[in-house]
């Protein structure tokens, strides 16, 4: 079925070099179109290099070229995983394992797609299934434990990994796994062990790379308090995330009014500044502290290029806006301290959309927070030549833009899951 150069193309795979390798399977689809599982193989190579609008068709057209092989079906379910597209991802992965249930790479798969979901238990039950297969399958010892971290579950997790590194103590995904349990169960330090040692196995891995970021920003009291958060409220699922957010605003109204500012201004002044700053926090701990990181010689290098660019924007948006504020104060100039504060305010829309992960989300972001700015920045040129009517339009037009974000961002992805 397959040219001679085969045997070479799985080694080039095995190695990661998946540019040779698409090279070679494009020769071989030119001598032999009609190839699935090479169409497969492609598509492989293809998501492997993020290229997943191009693997797509590869990865259906090996489907169909091979309707019963199960196994192009998980190509296709893994680059569908690749896109975000859950919902169909698990259907094909569900196809396939209806026609091989006695593969734990398929029970794997599907598992990390509950994974995804934030369906734990899920995620967790075909996690052992696929270790009923073979109790010695890394991928899905990896996702026991870390279906069992998101349950609550650490010892067990930290039990699962220790055995799947004595099977495996090169596998680099494996102590990256172990650095994000440590790191949710507070054990900072030991968590940047594990990162450091998945990465001196494999320096490409993002997985290892991230978790050293944030072991790193872990060493900040603030940013440690606002991690513990973001984990508790990542293991939520997002019906159960709206409640505690809803829930929190409800609770500081109960305390203004149990505690109301004529008679308690202190009590109630505290109350809604710790409120404030914990809301603020929510949207720029991450670019804030990695704008922190900049000023540590290790930290810096740890950082992604989009983690970078996203420090550059908050740290000119919170330099230029004390300056322009700061300015406009001493020269009582109401433009300028309006450009100040433009411009801090700027932080949580400009930090929100390089938050958003899914592709579609964050290009509506980047729209919003660009319309966005324009009214702002209008507005201003408005109040500086003193058309002061519509100078008000547009900027109570921006104030209320800037606080229907966060509510637009939130719901983008409370969408998407629907």
């Amino acid at each position: 079925m397959f040219t001679p150069s085969y045997e070479r193309i799985q080694l080039l795979i095995q190695q990661s070099r998946y540019v040779q390798a698409e090279r070679e399977l494009r020769e071989v689809l030119y001598q032999s179109p009609d190839e699935p599982f090479v169409h497969a193989l492609l598509a492989l190579c293809l998501s492997e290099q993020d290229k997943l609008k191009e693997a797509l068709p590869s990865a259906h057209t090996a489907v169909a070229l091979a309707p019963d092989s199960p196994w192009c079906r998980y190509i296709l379910a893994t680059v569908l995983s690749r896109q975000g597209k859950l919902d169909e991802a698990r259907k094909v992965i569900l196809a396939a394992i209806a026609q091989a249930p006695d593969d734990p790479d398929y029970f794997a798969l599907l598992g990390s797609l509950y994974l995804q979901e934030n369906r734990w238990q899920e995620a967790l039950d075909n996690a052992e299934i696929g270790l009923s297969l073979d109790p010695e399958h890394v991928v899905c010892n990896n996702l026991r434990s870390m279906a069992l971290i998101k349950l609550g579950k650490g010892d067990a997790a930290l039990a699962g990994l220790a055995s799947a590194l004595m099977q495996e103590p090169d596998n680099a995904l494996t102590h990256a796994n172990r650095g994000w349990t440590l790191l949710e169960q507070g054990q900072n330090e030991a968590a940047l062990a594990a990162f450091q040692e998945a990465l001196s196995l494999d320096p490409n891995l993002d997985w290892a790379r991230e978790g050293l970021v944030e072991a790193l920003k872990a060493r900040y009291l603030i940013y440690r308090l606002m991690l513990k958060y973001f984990f508790m409220m990542g293991r939520l699922r997002r019906s159960h995330q709206w409640l505690v957010m809803i829930g929190l605003l409800l609770g500081v109204r109960l305390l203004r009014l149990v505690f109301p500012a004529q008679t308690h201004l202190w009590v109630s002044g505290a109350v809604f500044g710790l409120y404030l700053g914990f809301v603020l926090l929510t949207w720029l701990a991450d670019p804030l502290f990695n704008l922190v990181l900049r000023f540590n010689r290790y930290g810096r290098l740890a950082l992604s290029a989009e983690q970078t660019v996203a420090s550059n924007w908050l740290g000119g948006l919170l330099g230029g806006g004390l300056l322009a504020g700061l300015t406009g104060l001493a020269l009582s100039s109401w433009p300028l301290l309006g450009l100040g504060i433009m411009a801090l305010a700027m932080t949580i829309p400009v930090s929100g959309t390089f938050m958003t992960a899914e592709a579609r989300s964050r290009q509506f972001l980047g729209i919003y927070t660009g319309m966005l700015a324009l009214t702002g920045g209008i507005g201003l040129a408005c109040l500086a030549l003193k058309w002061t009517g519509l100078a008000l339009i547009l900027l109570i037009a921006f104030a209320l833009g800037w606080v229907g974000f966060s509510w637009t961002a939130n719901l983008l992805p409370w969408r998407k899951n629907a």
